[in-house]
């Protein structure tokens, strides 16, 4: 049965990929494709609220739809993937590591969903590719996966900022070095003529 309120089936709420596998496996209403009252298909629940490993099950096992987006913000699992919260944005204090382990879950996820067909360049509501966010949270790892898959260094988003400027503001200098490293153009002006090298 589907949640009230939410309108999420089990398989948006399965924390662990072996419930996952049950659901799909069994004759429950839990639907690869069934969609809450935020448009989420399970795989962007569960890329939304950081549930990596059960993402990838339903990926490469289970042939979930990776170019699907949510009806709120258009954003797909790529967006949803790199904007899932720390450990260290938690209120609880994390374990050593923590961020590490997550940073590296959101690279496999990214690569995962890339190779099975989602696409780098996807644009949400804001204009934001998968790799304005990626910049933006100075996810370095990620954003080199992203470039190598095809990700554009170029794109702007509707505010007219690339992702070089917006790794600038996020003093991620990594990602800064990344993106020029592939041509990402330092002169390029956003809504208020701003370029990278205002900031």
């Amino acid at each position: 049965a589907r949640g009230g309120r939410t309108g999420r089936g089990p398989l948006h709420l399965a924390r662990f990929p072996d419930v996952c596998d049950v659901l799909l496996a069994g004759d429950s209403d839990a639907g690869l494709e069934v969609r809450d009252k935020r448009g989420c298909t399970p795989l962007l629940a569960q890329a939304e609220r950081g549930a990596f490993d059960c993402c990838e099950l339903l990926i490469e096992d289970h042939d979930a739809d990776v170019r699907a987006v949510n009806a709120v913000e258009a954003r797909g699992v790529l967006h949803l993937a790199l904007l899932a919260q720390r450990p260290s944005g938690r209120l609880t204090r994390p374990p050593p590591g923590a961020d590490d382990r997550h940073d590296a879950a959101v690279r496999s996820l990214v690569c995962c969903a890339v190779m099975h067909g989602a696409a780098p360049n996807a644009v949400d509501h804001n204009g934001d590719t998968p790799l304005h966010i990626a910049a933006r949270r100075g996810a370095t790892a990620s954003l080199r996966s992203l470039l190598r898959s095809g990700g554009c260094p170029h794109a702007l988003n509707h505010a007219r900022q690339s992702a070089l400027s917006l790794a600038v503001q996020a003093d991620a200098a990594d990602c800064v070095s990344g993106l020029l490293a592939v041509g990402a153009d330092p002169s390029a002006r956003a809504v208020h003529g701003v370029t990278p090298l205002h900031q």
